[in-house]
C-alpha cells in the first residue's frame, strides 16, 4: 500500500554551537546571544517596551541593559529589517549566532520527539507513534512543539500558584510527597519501574505535571535520583523562580552541572519579568526559558482547562461551542503521549494529547487510570495498561470509523482523507478503495470487513486485516476511548 502524505515533516539539523558543549562558548558569544535573547523577551511580553523600541530603539537597548547597539539585532524584532538583510545576505553576526541557538533548541526538540523520547518497549513504542500521526492531523504545526514524553511525574498533589489560564485546571496544593527514608525508595522504585518498561526514554519524563515543582521543599533530591537511575537530569518550568532566588540559582546550577541546560519560568505579569530580569543576569537565562504569559504578550493562551472556563465564561467561545483548530492556536497545554504518575496519591494515568472540548476539558484522552501501594503494584498496574489500552492492531470486533475530524473521497485506486492539517492518499493495494468506503460507512466492525471484502474477491481475510492494520497505524482511526478504570 502506498500512502503520499502533503504535509512536509522534513527534519532540519543546525550545527551544535552552544547546546553542545555550553563550557566552551566564548563569553562574547554567549553575551550577544543572551542580551539579544533578552531585548526579545521584553519585545514579546511588553507593550510599552514595543512603543519605545519603535520610537527610540537605543534607549529600549539601554533599558534592557543591551552592551550592544540594539540596531544590530533588528532583523530579530522587525520584520521588513529581516527581509532585508536575507535578501541581501548582510546578516549581522549576533543575528546569526541568535538564530543558529533557536535552531538548536529546534533540533533538540525534534531530536527529543524522533529519537530520545521512543520508549523501547514495542508495544508502548507503537501506540505513542500512532497518536503522533493522529495529531499530525488534528494539531497541525502544534504538533511539532509537542515531544510525546512517555512519562511525567508528580511530587505534589495541586498547586499554589492558581494561574488564571492553567491548561490542566491545576487543584489548590494540598500534599507534597517528602523526601523521607520511605519515600525516597519508593521513588528510587518507581523511576526503575519506569526504566524497564520505557528504557531510556524514561528519562525524557519531568517531575511536574498539573503541579509547582517549587512547591516540594525537597524537588532537588528528587531529581538527582531521577538523574542517578534513568541517566538525565529533567527539565524544570516553574513560575515561582523568584520565590527564593537563591534556590532557583542552585538548581540552574545543579541541572547545568548533570547536564542539562535548557529549563524554563512562565511569566505571569510583565511587572514579574522586571523582577526576574533584575534579580538574574542575561547571561544567568541565556538557556532558561521565559514562557510570557501575561496578558499583553504576543502569545495566545491554549483553549484548554481554565483558559477554556473564562472563555465560556466571557462569551468567546460560546455555549455548545468548541474549539476549532483550523482557526489558529492550540486546544491542549498536553505534550506528552504516556503515563502520569503522581507519588502523593500512589495515582497513575495514561493520557495523549486532543483539543480541548467539553468531554475532555483539559487537552487530553484519559484511556486508563488506577492506583498502586508499591512498586510490584505498579509494575503490574502499567504493563495491565499496555497490554488493555495500546493495541498493535485491529481485533476483530473493533469497530471501524474515520475520526470525525477526517472527510473521505473516493479516487480511482483508492481513496484520499483529508483533516484540517493533512492529507494523505491510500493507493496501490488491491480493493483499498471498498475498505475505505466500508470504514467511511462506520457501521462495521473490523471482522465484518474483512470476511466481507474477502467473500467477495476470494481472497484470504488475513490480506484484509494487513491492508486494515496499515491504514491503523496512521492514526487515521477513531480511537477515542472510553476510560478503563483499575
Amino acid at each position: 500500500m502506498q500512502v503520499v502524505c502533503s504535509q512536509n515533516k522534513e527534519e532540519k539539523t543546525a550545527p551544535i554551537i552552544m547546546l553542545g558543549d555550553p563550557a566552551g562558548v566564548t563569553d562574547e558569544h554567549l553575551k550577544q546571544v543572551a542580551e539579544a535573547k533578552r531585548f526579545l523577551e521584553r519585545w514579546t511580553a511588553d507593550e510599552k517596551f514595543r512603543e519605545l523600541a519603535a520610537a527610540d530603539v537605543k534607549a529600549a537597548g539601554a533599558e534592557c541593559g543591551m552592551s550592544m547597539d540594539p540596531l544590530e539585532i533588528k532583523a530579530l524584532w522587525d520584520r521588513d529589517a529581516a527581509i532585508e538583510v536575507n535578501r541581501t545576505d548582510a546578516i549581522p553576526l549576533t543575528v546569526k549566532r541568535y538564530r543558529e541557538f533557536v535552531k538548536e533548541k529546534l533540533a533538540h526538540r525534534d531530536t527529543l520527539r524522533n529519537i530520545s523520547c521512543v520508549p523501547q518497549n514495542p508495544v508502548f513504542k507503537a501506540w505513542r507513534a500512532r497518536h503522533i500521526n493522529r495529531c499530525w492531523g488534528q494539531f497541525g504545526n502544534v504538533n511539532a512543539s509537542m515531544i510525546h514524553a512517555p512519562v511525567s511525574f508528580e511530587l505534589n498533589h495541586g498547586c499554589s500558584v492558581g494561574c488564571w489560564f492553567c491548561g490542566l485546571d491545576a487543584p489548590k496544593l494540598s500534599a507534597v510527597f517528602e523526601y523521607n527514608p520511605q519515600n525516597a525508595q519508593l521513588w528510587r522504585e518507581t523511576l526503575s519501574v519506569f526504566k524497564k518498561l520505557a528504557g531510556p526514554s524514561a528519562g525524557t519524563g519531568v517531575c511536574y505535571w498539573a503541579s509547582e515543582p517549587m512547591d516540594n521543599p525537597d524537588y532537588e533530591k528528587f531529581c538527582c535520583d531521577f538523574h542517578d537511575i534513568l541517566g538525565t537530569f529533567p527539565q524544570t518550568t516553574t513560575a515561582l523562580p523568584l520565590k527564593d532566588a537563591a534556590r532557583t540559582r542552585k538548581l540552574l546550577k545543579l541541572s547545568n552541572e548533570r547536564g542539562f541546560w535548557i529549563n524554563r519560568f512562565s511569566v505571569l505579569s510583565v511587572e514579574m519579568l522586571h523582577r526576574v530580569h533584575k534579580e538574574f543576569t542575561a547571561e544567568e537565562l541565556a538557556f532558561v526559558e521565559l514562557v510570557t504569559q501575561n496578558k499583553e504578550a504576543n502569545m495566545k493562551q491554549a483553549v484548554s482547562g481554565r483558559a477554556r472556563i473564562k472563555m465560556r465564561k466571557d462569551g468567546s467561545l460560546g455555549e455548545g461551542e468548541e474549539f476549532n483548530p483550523a482557526e489558529g492556536g492550540s486546544g491542549t497545554i498536553t505534550c506528552m503521549s504516556g503515563f502520569i504518575v503522581n507519588m502523593t496519591d500512589r495515582n497513575v494515568k495514561l493520557i495523549s494529547p486532543c483539543n480541548s472540548s467539553d468531554r475532555w476539558p483539559v487537552g487530553y484522552w484519559l484511556h486508563a487510570e488506577g492506583n498502586f501501594t508499591d512498586a510490584a503494584s505498579l509494575d503490574i498496574l502499567v504493563n495491565k495498561m499496555v497490554e488493555k489500552c495500546m493495541p498493535t492492531a485491529v481485533r476483530a470486533a473493533d469497530p471501524m470509523r474515520f475520526r470525525p475530524d477526517i472527510k473521505f473521497e473516493r479516487m480511482d485506486g483508492g481513496f484520499n482523507i483529508t483533516s484540517p492539517f493533512i492529507s494523505l492518499k491510500f493507493h496501490d493495494t488491491p480493493h483499498i478503495g471498498e475498505i475505505g468506503e466500508m470504514i467511511n460507512a462506520a457501521v462495521y466492525t473490523a471482522g465484518e470487513i474483512a470476511v466481507g471484502i474477502a467473500d467477495k474477491h476470494e481472497i484470504q481475510v488475513a490480506e484484509v486485516f494487513l491492508t486494515l492494520n496499515k491504514i491503523f497505524r496512521h492514526g487515521v482511526i477513531d480511537e477515542e476511548p472510553e476510560t478503563v478504570r483499575f
